[in-house]
């Protein structure tokens, strides 16, 4: 058994004793005994598991924290950072204090890239950083979540990249690098 669970129990026994002593020395309880009860149990209640986790090293040597997740909350109680994993990987999450996500870290595709996402106000990802089968991509949105610019690189391992877009969705503007020159595609 726990040890703690035995020092409690001790102690309750201990308690029950004192009880029986001081009824049988007295008809009621005295000053004196109603001290002894109280010390007790506020000794049994100071003892007393919490349910708070406790977190330790898992190996002395390593000084490692083991555990699926981990959160961290403002004084307010919400949680500010976030660390854990979905069904593709790891997770990072960076919350402002009213608990609403504002950067998000994590694994694309279970084994794929990594990527970066912002987040404004309304929960609206404004800023995306990851990588696509070409190579890396940035996709910046207006606040209505509709993408607007993609900086990328050009499919089959082209040059650089760059689409503009209207606040339809339409594509406007495209600005390409490739091995021949420049391309610059107005629609």
């Amino acid at each position: 058994m726990n040890p703690e669970f035995n020092s409690l129990r001790m102690e309750l026994d201990e308690l029950r004793q004192t009880v029986r002593r001081l009824q049988r020395n007295w008809g009621t309880p005295s000053r004196f005994g109603l001290l002894v009860i109280g010390v007790v149990l506020g000794l049994i209640a100071a003892r007393w598991p919490s349910n708070e986790a406790h977190a330790v090293a898992q190996d002395k040597q390593e000084k490692e924290l083991v555990c699926s997740s981990l959160k961290v909350v403002a004084p307010n109680g919400k949680p500010v950072l976030t660390l854990g994993g979905d069904a593709d990987g790891g997770v990072v999450e960076l919350l402002d204090v009213g608990g609403k996500t504002r950067t998000r870290l994590s694994v694309a595709n279970k084994q794929g890239s990594g990527r970066i996402e912002l987040f404004d106000n309304n929960k609206e990802r404004t800023v995306f950083l990851g990588t696509d089968d070409d190579g890396g991509i940035l996709e910046l949105s207006g606040v209505d979540g509709k993408v607007r610019t993609i900086v990328a690189v050009a499919t089959k391992q082209g040059g650089g990249l760059i689409n503009l877009f209207d606040t339809k969705k339409k594509l406007r503007l495209v600005l390409e690098a490739t091995d021949q020159g420049a391309v610059i595609e107005k629609r």
